[in-house]
């Protein structure tokens, strides 16, 4: 009665395992698409509950990327234009293990200074929405795109036939049915009321990403 929320990994390239923490794959668009990205596409339109992002840094030189040397973690680029604009991905974004600590290699990218974690408005406008073990980046909540993180958590869940609030799994298939007929920004708002009721009654919010009040 409680299937996993599956997790597709790791986005993207994350092509060596020495230094991963601190190299930075330089790659142009095309390359991801037709090489790294379909992979991953099949599971996006499997229904893949979630994405993990890798280790490295990552510096799209191409098409629509405009952001510069980030994070995988904290990119624009792979994150938002290329997995939720451009593939179609409704699920969430979540770290590897500590994935968003800056390492001395990391100087002078995005939203970091050597062995801080990344900005937390940086990553969460970046699209990260879950930061695994625990939130450093994320400490306190987080102010940008909450309700879309709020409603893509949700919908994670949804596509798994299960739910946050308990709900029997009839209720959560026939919810996912309609979610997925509905616009985003839609969803967001019948999300939310349910959202803040629950924050109230749970100190710790939505993976304590929820903004604190």
């Amino acid at each position: 009665n409680n299937p996993a929320v599956q997790v597709v990994k790791h986005w993207i390239p994350n092509t060596i395992e020495k230094d991963r923490n601190g190299m930075t794959e330089v790659v142009d668009e095309r390359t991801l698409f037709e090489v790294y990205y379909p992979p991953f596409q099949a599971a996006v339109d499997a229904g893949v509950s979630a994405v993990m992002c890798s280790y490295n840094l990552v510096n799209c030189t191409s098409g629509m990327c405009s952001s510069g040397r980030a994070y995988a973690c904290a990119n624009d680029d792979i994150l938002n234009k290329h997995l939720k604009d451009t593939m179609g991905f409704k699920g969430i974004v979540m770290s590897d293990w500590d994935a968003t600590h800056c390492q001395a290699e990391a100087k002078g990218s995005g939203g970091c200074s050597a062995g801080s974690y990344i900005d937390n408005d940086f990553a969460a406008d970046a699209g990260l929405d879950l930061e695994m073990p625990s939130c450093m980046t994320f400490s306190g909540g987080v102010s940008k795109r909450a309700e879309e993180k709020e409603a893509r958590l949700h919908w994670a869940f949804l596509v798994q036939g299960r739910s946050i609030d308990g709900m029997p799994n009839a209720q959560v298939f026939a919810q996912y049915e309609d979610a997925n007929h509905e616009s985003s920004s839609a969803l967001r708002g019948r999300r939310l009321e349910d959202a803040e009721g629950q924050e109230k009654n749970d100190g710790e919010g939505f993976c304590c990403w929820w903004p604190q009040t």
